[in-house]
């Protein structure tokens, strides 16, 4: 040890008592003078981040309800070393970052155990791999960033969440949906949007929120409604309160009787009920008004299967009644359907078996369909050339130029198939390990559909079903892991750990079973 660091240790300072005061005194004068000479916008974003920071450190979970609203409306970017970063990536990975300091803070490693986290890291390692062929090593991170939010964030909901927040969370979300359609509804009939978006001969627009596209906006309402569908039909299933809803009291009940009984009760619950109807006939609107195939089919087949999965007879009625549905549609050439509806579903047919597009005349009618399989086509290529590595991970767009069809030179980002489009960037290495990921996540949701707990959670956990189908249909026609979509998906199967395995007595004892 040095002579001098031992003298240092060996001395004892000793401050006046009012020494201590008037530091931080002159320490809250030079922050002010510093505030003072900002703009009033800046030195209020400061106080607020740096309240903000304090109060996530203390709760990360807190940046959950801000976070809810910033998945659909986005927020600024700023530059960070040549990588353009957004508002939800920086409250994601402060969040992130806030969980694992407090971690570190109290010595203590706080983890929930699920079959999610193997698979996950897992993803996460195979989009590592895919760095080594990539030509865009940026692009390569920037999307493996994506599914490392994921686990970062999936890992603090189901650890710093606890039950009684979940109801919290879960209006949130619905609150923030329900803002989109509201949007999507006035574009739609005030034909506010590109010109391009116009259907019905430009009476109405298609439906596209903050997302700038129709699909993207419909796969986000995708992953809401199904919750949404879900809260409506729980007192048809399961015990809002443990006394006096029930089944009956809901079929049979009268208006005032139900004000009667729950207004002593619990009217939190109720209310949550009563956001999940609002919120079903909503998004169910934005839904039809965003004209997106692909979001139409996957909440189809989501609503049978959510269905299915509460019992052997809700599944034979609904699939008889989806027959029904399909061979009166067939019969009848789609003349019950509306105008705008029917118009967006006759063209499909014709290109359903067309394996090559490159011959095929393009018209506004058949635009949209030819288009996408000109890059499914163009992901094949991709594919034949390096099926086990594949090009890198956020690659395509850099690769597209070489395997592009002629008249489609606009890479779009992704090849409207996720499943290709994974196969592609990561190599039949990454795509089992993607589908692996999926079954994992049915594996967590599924389950917690009949197990014997509160109301909420097998609310949480069928909504999550559906919002599982919906998007692993849609990604059969487009990516939906942008725009900060794939943050949804990590919301929703944290929310199913946090209700359905986190032991909350407290929880169970007010109204949970």
């Amino acid at each position: 040890m040095s002579p001098v660091v031992g003298w240092l240790r060996g001395v004892e300072v000793r401050l006046p008592v009012i020494a201590r005061p008037l530091i931080i005194l002159i320490s809250l004068a030079f922050l002010a003078y510093f505030l003072a000479s900002l703009p009033i916008f800046q030195a209020v974003f400061l106080i607020a981040l740096a309240m903000g920071g304090l109060g996530m450190f203390l709760r990360p979970s807190l940046a959950l309800y801000p976070l809810i609203f910033l998945i659909p409306w986005g927020g600024p970017e700023i530059s960070l070393g040549g990588f353009q970063a957004g508002l939800t990536e920086l409250l994601v990975w402060t969040a992130i970052g806030s969980w694992l300091l407090q971690m570190l803070a109290y010595r203590r490693l706080k983890w929930q155990e699920s079959s999610l986290w193997f698979p996950l890291v897992l993803f996460v390692a195979a989009l590592f791999l895919s760095w080594l062929p990539a030509r865009d090593l940026p692009l390569a991170i920037k999307e493996t960033a994506k599914w490392l939010e994921v686990l970062g964030l999936f890992g603090l909901i189901s650890t710093q969440v606890s039950q009684r927040q979940a109801p919290w969370l879960m209006a949130t979300i619905l609150v923030a949906a329900l803002t989109q359609s509201v949007l999507g509804g006035y574009q739609f009939f005030f034909r506010d949007g590109p010109p391009a978006f116009l259907i019905s001969g430009g009476s109405f627009l298609r439906a596209y929120g903050t997302f700038q596209q129709p699909n993207p906006y419909a796969g986000y309402i995708g992953t809401v409604l199904p919750l949404a569908y879900a809260l409506a039909i729980s007192p048809f299933f399961w015990k809002i309160h443990q006394e006096s809803v029930t089944r009956k009291w809901f079929l049979f009940g009268s208006a005032p009787s139900l004000v009667a009984d729950a207004a002593p009760l619990n009217l939190g619950r109720l209310l949550l009920w009563l956001i999940g109807c609002v919120s079903l006939v909503a998004l169910g609107a934005a839904l039809i008004f965003s004209q997106s195939r692909g979001a139409w089919l996957g909440f189809a087949v989501a609503f049978v299967a959510m269905n299915a999965s509460l019992s052997r007879r809700w599944a034979v009625l609904f699939v008889i009644l989806v027959a029904v549905g399909v061979i009166g549609t067939l019969l009848n050439s789609a003349d019950l359907l509306p105008p705008f509806v029917a118009g967006r579903l006759a063209p499909v047919l014709p290109y359903a078996g067309i394996p090559d597009v490159s011959g095929v005349e393009v018209t506004d009618a058949n635009f949209g369909i030819v288009e996408r399989l000109a890059h499914w086509q163009a992901a094949w290529g991709m594919i034949a050339s390096a099926p086990w590595t594949g090009i890198g991970a956020g690659n395509y767009p850099v690769a597209y130029a070489a395997f592009a069809l002629p008249r489609w030179t606009d890479p779009l980002g992704h090849a409207h198939n996720y499943y290709l489009n994974i196969w592609a960037e990561a190599g039949l290495i990454g795509l089992l390990v993607f589908l692996w990921l999926v079954i994992a996540m049915f594996r967590v949701a599924l389950p917690a559909v009949q197990r014997r707990s509160s109301w909420i959670s097998r609310a949480v956990a069928l909504g999550s079903v559906g919002m599982l189908v919906a998007v692993s249909i849609h990604n059969l026609f487009d990516s939906l892991f942008v725009h900060n979509l794939y943050l949804q998906i990590a919301l929703l199967l944290g929310l199913v750990v946090v209700t359905t395995v986190k032991p909350d007595p407290d929880f169970r004892t007010n109204g949970g079973k």
